[in-house]
């Protein structure tokens, strides 16, 4: 689940989930949502494996985020993801749609404020996306 939330200078979202790989899904779906994507109604689906290693969950999700920015400037949007993490590893499967517009250009996702947590059965984070 995640939900918009006012930043003065950019866009933010609050994720939660139940899963770490939830929260790094649904963490992708508020970034489409805030690109404000319009999708082409194409069939056409590529997929594209991603696979980091780094020090934290934290730098794991902001490597993944931005990957998935690159993928946009390339003009293609997330439909689907398939997420594993390991400790300080993630790999995904991801499924891609063209698009033929967004109403907000992310130049990438920060780690303004950037925490993972995990509380009663629930792990949040809020995410600061730079426009």
């Amino acid at each position: 689940m995640f939900v918009e939330i006012p930043h003065t200078a950019d866009k933010a979202i609050y994720v939660e989930s139940t899963t770490l790989e939830g929260l790094f899904y649904d963490s992708a779906l508020g970034l489409m949502a805030i690109s404000g994507i319009s999708p082409l109604k194409s069939k056409k689906i590529y997929s594209e494996n991603y696979e980091v290693s780094d020090v934290d969950s934290e730098t794991l999700l902001v490597d993944f985020l931005n990957f998935l920015i690159y993928k946009m400037d390339l003009g293609f949007y997330l439909i689907n993801s398939e997420i594993r993490i390991d400790s300080i590893h993630l790999f995904s499967r991801n499924y891609f749609g063209k698009f033929k517009n967004r109403e907000i250009y992310i130049k990438s996702a920060t780690f303004y404020n950037l925490k993972i947590v995990k509380y009663n059965h629930l792990y949040r984070t809020k995410i600061v996306f730079d426009i």
